[in-house]
């Protein structure tokens, strides 16, 4: 399956004024923002190439991701390195890091700016980082008209406007897509003017109500949501903008990372709707959310991290060391009413079906490399005994 990374050694030796922008450059710029580049890339308007960043940035690091969490992609490193070696992407401007982070404030925003030729820029944001803290403010967004982070999306966005000219693209993946959404519905008037596109990378939605307002109304058109088929993030809450349902390579928590999604030249191939799976955990949060009161919601989201953070977990990477088991024995620790015990057992049941097709596909692909291998030794045993044939010298007939 050809991806981003295979997109880059494809088209990297074509700059910007050959080859215009498409979507794969946008979800790449939306990956973008995943390393910490804090010393490296101002957080005012001062700028910095790409390949100067990543040459900076390798200084102290190397490609190893362990760093960034298990939520961001094991791709993104070797993609900012590859990006920076390439004509395409290399001398492209980067500006404004900021990454705030507020834990007694339940609060995780990270924004970027990328300058590209013909007077246009993106501004990026993170998707959520790898603190439990960040996961449960992406749950706040199903029961508060606003959280802290889509406030500071909004004030960034503002802020980039302000210090840059030009066309304006915004991308996020996961909750950075929320927060790009969002940032574009709720900026200034004369921002929304020069907004051009939006892109939601498998980031959540928003509730219905904040749907059927004039600021999203008026920038609906302009906003599209990418979904891959086995999407569980990108299913939260209700679906923004145009809907583009895209085919991964994997099921499951995977099927969130982009670089699983496959690529044919300058776009994602299309795939005609999500997973049983994905629509059973879609359906299973759309019952329990839409039967409960904003007060109910707020305390089933305090209780399951607050169940979350009991283990002493700090980080989702820390759950990465935990069985299935031990995950699924988290979730049936909830003390919650009949409604979240109903929403546990559908997630549970989902996640061992999920975790049994994997295994289930797993052997079948091992028995097809078996067989491949019993069938290779086959061919060259009777190749060997027919050279040996051949190779044999024929008596003469008055030795018979």
């Amino acid at each position: 399956m050809t991806n981003g990374l295979d997109y880059i050694a494809w088209r990297g030796d074509l700059s910007f004024e050959r080859d215009p922008l498409n979507e794969v450059d946008i979800f790449l710029f939306s990956q973008l923002v995943a390393p910490d580049y804090s010393g490296i890339v101002p957080d005012d308007e001062k700028e910095i190439s790409i390949k100067e960043t990543a040459d900076r940035y390798f200084e102290n690091h190397t490609e190893d991701v362990s760093n960034l969490g298990v939520l961001q992609s094991t791709s993104a490193l070797p993609m900012l390195k590859a990006m920076s070696e390439s004509v395409r992407f290399g001398d492209l401007k980067l500006c404004g890091f900021v990454n705030k982070v507020n834990l007694d404030n339940e609060e995780q925003c990270c924004g970027l700016t990328v300058k590209l030729p013909g007077d246009i820029i993106f501004v990026v944001f993170r998707g959520t980082d790898d603190t439990i803290i960040g996961w449960k403010e992406d749950f706040n967004i199903a029961t508060k008209d606003i959280v802290p982070a889509q406030e500071d999306a909004v004030k960034y966005l503002e802020w980039a406007a302000s210090v840059q000219s030009g066309d304006i693209y915004i991308c996020g993946h996961s909750k950075g897509g929320n927060l790009a959404m969002y940032s574009a519905a709720m900026c200034e008037d004369s921002i929304k003017d020069r907004i051009r596109a939006v892109y939601n990378f498998d980031g959540p939605g928003f509730q219905r109500k904040f749907l059927q307002t004039e600021n999203y109304l008026g920038m609906k058109d302009k906003i599209t949501t990418v979904l891959s088929q086995n999407s569980i993030v990108g299913t939260l809450l209700h679906r923004a903008g145009s809907v583009l349902m895209v085919n991964s390579c994997v099921a499951g928590p995977m099927a969130h990372d982009g670089f699983n999604w496959e690529i044919v030249g300058t776009k994602f191939t299309n795939s005609d709707g999500l997973s049983d799976v994905s629509k059973t955990i879609d359906r299973a949060m759309d019952e329990t959310l839409d039967s409960m009161e904003t007060e109910e919601k707020q305390a089933f989201i305090d209780e399951l991290f607050d169940t979350l953070m009991s283990t002493g977990a700090i980080t989702v990477t820390d759950f990465t060391n935990m069985s299935v088991q031990s995950f699924l024995s988290v979730l049936k620790s909830f003390r919650g009413d009949e409604k979240v015990n109903r929403f546990v057992a559908k997630v549970s049941d989902s996640v061992v079906r999920t975790v049994k097709e994997r295994d289930e596909e797993r052997f079948k692909e091992k028995l097809s490399e078996t067989a491949k291998a019993g069938e290779a030794i086959k061919l060259k045993t009777q190749e060997s005994i027919k050279a040996k044939i051949g190779g044999m010298k024929k008596p003469a007939p008055e030795e018979i």
